[in-house]
This record gives structure tokens, C-alpha cells and sequence, in this order.
């Protein structure tokens, strides 16, 4: 069950910095976007520090480059980077997934 509970505690850190995130990405999506339509994946290395290692690092360029860099500046925007819960260990990597239709206003 232990690894069950790294699965969560992953997944609740993951959420964490993309609720960091989220709300420093500027760009308009059209009503007509689709879910699942646009989807930029990032990695990005979190230090202890709350800083990133790095630039964050496209896994997955979701087609669209506005909205590629909106959320790339948006990464780098998030300071400091959420730190995780107690007993968690921050993972060397974190890949961060986006979808436009989240991040309509």
C-alpha cells in the first residue's frame, strides 16, 4: 500500500504546481477548443529551495505554440515551486500536463 500512497502523494504534488501555474497562463481559448484537442506536457526539476533546476523541458508540444509558451512562461512564473508534503521526496523530474479547455477564464 505504500506504493499506493506515493501514487497519491506524486499525483497531489503534481496537482499542487500546476495549480501554481494555472493561473499565470495569459491566452485566450476559443470556445470552439476541445478537451484533449491541445495538450502540452512539461518537465520541469523541482528543488528543495522552491526553485527550478533548469528551464522547464517540453515533452509534448501540444500543436498550438501560443499556448505552448503561455504555459512554458507560466512555469516560470510559479515561484516558489510548491515543496511536497512531508515524507515525499521531490522527484528529480515532474511532468506536468495542460489542456487549454482548463484554462479558460
Amino acid at each position: 500500500s505504500s506504493a499506493a500512497s506515493d501514487v497519491y502523494k506524486r499525483q497531489s504534488y503534481n496537482a499542487r504546481i500546476i495549480a501554481c501555474v494555472r493561473p499565470n497562463i495569459s491566452i485566450d481559448v476559443p470556445s470552439s477548443t476541445r478537451r484533449g484537442q491541445f495538450i502540452a506536457e512539461f518537465v520541469v526539476r523541482p528543488m528543495p529551495n522552491g526553485e527550478l533546476a533548469g528551464a522547464p523541458v517540453y515533452a509534448k508540444k501540444s500543436g498550438w505554440d501560443a499556448y505552448d509558451s503561455a504555459v512554458r512562461n507560466a512555469i516560470l512564473k510559479c515561484k516558489p515551486v510548491p515543496v511536497p508534503e512531508k515524507g515525499y521526496n521531490i522527484p528529480k523530474e515532474v511532468r506536468l500536463r495542460f489542456d487549454p479547455v482548463d484554462d479558460r477564464h
